[in-house]
């Protein structure tokens, strides 16, 4: 397959450089984000401008936006690697969690930290954040939620993350993202946990309810 190549000189060629650095396709970007691979292709391209909420959202899932807009790197925390730290630290010695689901975990906690980063206005210090600022950024209530649930049913919890992840990509007009997937997730958990299996339609309802 051909390679395009990112012009770092358009926003959009910045784009495309900061998604190949997150080793994400462009429908998996465009997943995490809540758009289609059509937007994020054009995007890329320069066809169209991305709006703030994209940029948000993008930041979430890990982009360098202060690059993408402004050409220049940022020194934004780094969240993923804060919240494997913290669900390490949490499940302690456990073991025998598939990969997957420590990655859905460890990444909703991320989203979580990010969005409370952004709310405090990007003001936060950046150096020694594995420490107590960290905790001020998460919903611990949910976190400690999605801890519990990953040690009692973890087959359960990654087949909650799977359906939320299809519904929000087969959904481009839906949008969670940040504190409140981790909220939702925690829900339907509760929801599933006695009958043990998803149903789909009840996750796709509560995504549209909880989507701004």
């Amino acid at each position: 397959m051909k390679t395009i190549a990112s012009n770092p000189a358009t926003l959009g060629g910045r784009l495309r450089e900061e998604r190949q650095r997150l080793d994400l396709s462009q429908a998996l970007l465009a997943g995490k984000v809540g758009i289609s691979r059509i937007s994020q292709a054009n995007y890329e391209s320069g066809k169209r401008s991305p709006d703030t909420v994209y940029l948000s959202a993008a930041f979430e899932a890990g982009v360098d936006v202060g690059y993408v807009i402004t050409g220049k790197r940022s020194a934004a925390p780094d969240f993923y690697r804060m919240s494997a730290a913290f669900v390490l630290r949490s499940l302690e010695k456990r073991t025998g969690f598939a990969e997957d689901v420590l990655s859905f975990v460890i990444e909703a906690i991320a989203d979580a930290a990010a969005a409370g980063w952004m709310a405090d206005g990007l003001d936060m210090p950046t150096d020694d954040a594995d420490g107590a600022e960290f905790d001020e950024w998460l919903p611990l209530a949910d976190v400690s939620a999605l801890i519990s649930a990953l040690n009692e049913n973890a087959r359960l919890l990654r087949d909650i993350f799977a359906v939320i992840h299809d519904t929000l990509a087969f959904n481009p007009s839906l949008r969670l993202a940040g504190g409140k997937r981790l909220a939702a997730v925690v829900m339907l958990f509760q929801a599933f946990r006695s009958a043990g299996e998803v149903d789909r339609v009840v996750v796709e309802n509560a995504i549209r309810l909880a989507a701004p």
